[in-house]
Parts: C-alpha cells; sequence; structure tokens
C-alpha cells in the first residue's frame, strides 16, 4: 500500500511538473528571436515560425506586437496568402499612422515598416496584375480561335477554355485589388473581362470602383459609356460623356461623343437637348452626313412636337377662340422656321451623300410643306431615278401636278401612286 502511495504521489508531482512546464511563456523578443531563428533555416521553417509569432502577438496585445505582425505579415507574402498578408499589414500600417507615443514612432521609423510594407504590396501587385495581362491575353486570342469553329461540340470545348482562361485571368485581378484597392488598374481590368464576356452588371460595379479612384481614365470613362449607351441606361451614359468632355480628346473623339449624347438625348425624348449637342458635334465635323442627317430629323421631330401641342391646345375646353387663334399662327409660323431650318440642313447632307434616300425623302417633304412645290418636285424625280417605284415621291408628284394642272404628268403619276385608288375601293 505504501508502495502505491508513493508511486501516486511521483506521478503527481511528474504531472505537475509538466503542467509548469506546458505553461512556460518565453518573453515578446525570445518569440520573435525564435521566428527569425526558424525563418534562417534551409528551408525556412514557416509554420513554427508563424506560431512563434501568433504566440508573441496572443501573449503581448499590449506591447504592441508590431514586428510580429510585421515578419507574420512577410511570411504570408512568402506564401502568396495575400488576405492574411494585408490583414497582418494593416495592423503594421494603422500603429505606425496613428502612433501615439515616441517609441512606437521611433521603432515604425527605424525600421521603415511603411516603406518596406509598401515595397512587399508593390511587389505582390505588380505579380498578380502581370499574370492577369498576360492570363487575358490567353483568352483573347483563344477567344478569337473559337470563331471559325463550326462543329458546335468543338467550339463549346473552345468556348470553355476561353472562358476558364477569362476567370483565371479574373482571380489575378481580384487579388491585385485586394492587395492594392487603391490601385485603379486591377479594377478596370476586372471590369474589362466581364465587359468581354457580356455580364454587363459586373463589368459595370467594377469600373464604378475603378471610377471612385480615378475619374480622369479615358478607356474606363469610354468603356462605361459604351455599357450605359448600349444597354439603355442613357441618363448614365449622358453623365459619364459629361465627364469626357472636361478631358482633352482629340476633335474628332469631341465631335462623336457630343454625336452620341445628342442619340441619348432623343431616346429620352428630350428633342432640345439632342438639336443642341449635335450642332455642337457637327460644328467639329461640319461633313459627316449621318450627323447632318440626323440633326435634320431631330428638327422635323421638334417641329411634330409643336403640331401635337397645338393639338392638345386646341382640344382644351379652358382654350376660347380668341387665346387659341395668336397661340396656333404663332405656332404654326415656328413650325414653319423648324420646316425650313431641317431643309437647309439636309441640303447639305444631299450635297454630301447625293445618294441617301431617306435624305432626299425629307427634303422633298420638308419642301413640300413649305409650299415651295418645284423644289419638292425636282427632289421627287431624283428619287425616283434613283428608285422608278418609289411610291411615296410618286404621291408626292401627283399632288404637286394637281396644282400645276398637268395633265400628261398627273396621268403618269396616277400609274405609279395607287394608294388614293385603294382609298376610294
Amino acid at each position: 500500500m505504501k508502495k502505491i502511495l508513493i508511486v501516486i504521489i511521483t506521478f503527481l508531482f511528474i504531472a505537475s511538473s509538466l503542467g509548469i512546464a506546458q505553461d512556460r511563456r518565453l518573453g515578446y523578443d525570445g518569440y520573435l528571436r525564435s521566428a527569425k531563428i526558424y525563418l534562417q533555416l534551409t528551408p525556412k521553417d514557416y509554420k513554427k515560425a508563424a506560431e512563434m509569432l501568433e504566440a508573441a502577438i496572443k501573449y503581448y496585445p499590449d506591447q504592441p506586437p508590431i514586428e510580429a505582425h510585421y515578419v507574420l505579415g512577410t511570411i504570408y507574402a512568402d506564401k502568396n496568402l495575400f488576405e492574411e498578408m494585408r490583414k497582418e499589414f494593416e495592423y503594421v500600417l494603422t500603429i505606425c499612422d496613428t502612433a501615439q507615443s515616441e517609441d512606437i514612432q521611433d521603432e515604425c521609423d527605424k525600421e521603415d515598416y511603411v516603406e518596406n510594407i509598401q515595397d512587399v504590396l508593390a511587389s505582390k501587385w505588380i505579380q498578380q496584375y502581370n499574370n492577369g495581362v498576360s492570363t487575358l491575353k490567353r483568352a483573347r486570342d483563344q477567344d478569337a480561335s473559337c470563331e471559325p469553329i463550326e462543329d458546335s461540340i468543338l467550339k463549346a470545348e473552345c468556348d470553355s477554355t476561353a472562358m476558364d482562361l477569362y476567370m483565371r485571368a479574373a482571380e489575378s485581378f481580384q487579388i491585385s485589388t485586394m492587395i492594392l484597392p487603391d490601385s485603379a488598374q486591377g479594377w478596370i481590368n476586372l471590369g474589362l473581362i466581364y465587359y468581354s464576356i457580356d455580364s454587363t452588371d459586373k463589368a459595370l460595379s467594377f469600373y464604378q470602383e475603378a471610377l471612385q479612384i480615378n475619374d480622369q481614365d479615358l478607356s474606363l470613362l469610354s468603356n462605361m459609356f459604351s455599357i450605359y449607351f448600349n444597354t439603355g441606361q442613357y441618363d448614365s451614359a449622358i453623365a459619364i460623356g459629361k465627364k469626357m468632355m472636361e478631358l482633352e480628346l482629340t476633335p474628332q473623339s469631341r465631335a462623336d461623343m457630343l454625336y452620341n449624347m445628342s442619340i441619348g438625348y432623343n431616346a429620352l425624348d428630350e428633342i432640345d437637348s439632342a438639336i443642341v449637342y449635335l450642332k455642337k458635334s457637327i460644328e467639329i465635323t461640319p461633313d459627316s452626313p449621318d450627323a447632318l442627317y440626323n440633326l435634320g430629323a431631330f428638327i422635323i421631330k421638334s417641329a411634330a412636337d409643336l403640331v401635337n401641342k397645338l393639338g392638345e391646345l386646341q382640344d382644351s375646353v379652358e382654350v376660347n377662340a380668341a387665346k387659341y387663334e395668336p397661340i396656333r399662327d404663332s405656332i404654326n409660323q415656328e413650325v414653319k422656321v423648324k420646316y425650313r431650318e431641317a431643309a437647309d440642313v439636309f441640303e447639305q447632307c444631299v450635297e454630301l451623300d447625293p445618294d441617301n434616300m431617306e435624305a432626299l425623302d425629307w427634303l422633298g417633304q420638308a419642301y413640300f410643306f413649305l409650299e415651295e412645290w418645284d423644289k419638292s418636285k425636282e427632289v421627287s424625280l431624283k428619287i425616283i431615278d434613283l428608285e422608278p417605284e418609289n411610291e411615296d415621291a410618286w404621291c408626292q408628284l401627283l399632288i404637286i401636278y394637281l396644282k400645276e394642272n398637268n395633265k400628261e404628268k398627273i396621268q403618269e403619276a396616277r400609274e405609279h401612286c395607287t394608294r388614293y385608288d385603294k382609298k376610294k375601293q
């Protein structure tokens, strides 16, 4: 019994001694020295070093453990554990940036923590960004190679490979934004990838991140404008366009942007703004048939809005004849002015593009509205020369010939203009 008791007491003493040994802690500097020893081994023992540093941080939180966080961050950087790296470095940067004591500030300055961290982050950012760029190029090359493939199975395989490459590139750029979130280029390239694969909502979300960092990047703004414009978000497209107009653009780029913004305003039924912006575009590039054609069409649309306004006014029970007639006369005069302006614009368009059937058609109608019969007839005859069976032109000629009482021409026009005969039937 005595022997058993001695054995039990001895066991308890050993267990107690082990417990004391397990609870023994190194000093803060001891943990740091141990970590650095592990990092000097060949190969480096990152796991043991990290354990020492984590212990230093855990047991000495009030040190503050700046160096422990810094060295741990460099370990994560070596291991490409970017999220963990960023977390450790953020701690150091925050402490050094808000240092309340001279000792802490001296340590930060002496060890150049901030500069060293910036160097590590820049190096890792370049690494990931370059990975993304090279992978994105491969993705685009792969994408282009898929276009001519006719076999559906082979094309699907090719497209899948391209998509995998796009996503790998996106992963690299995503990591770059985590390393340096204030660098716009990573966000821009993320947007470019998702724009390339027609994921416009995601592309815009990344472009918005980039825009908050750098709103002077023309390629960024141009891509955002294209997405907004092509998806019918004209208000947003115009807002981006106005930002671009504040930057240095070539004359042609400025004219193109003004032109596109005018199209956006027209889509929003803001016809007056559409006309203003298109006129500004034409001031830069006066020899653009497309711009001149659209300007003429917008002016006609503006005149039509006035006619509709007059109709609404006429239907109003609140308007009496005494009030209505001067308003009517004023609006009719304004409509004529607009048609005169539109005719002048379409004339310029036709001079640049003589075979533009739509411009000729509008020009003939404008002259017809203005009761300039000879000019309207001349344009209608030109249309018929280009398109002999153009019924609209023949019908317009028929009315003009009737006014002229030109019986021979009336008969010819009636043979080609059958719409009125159909109405009689």
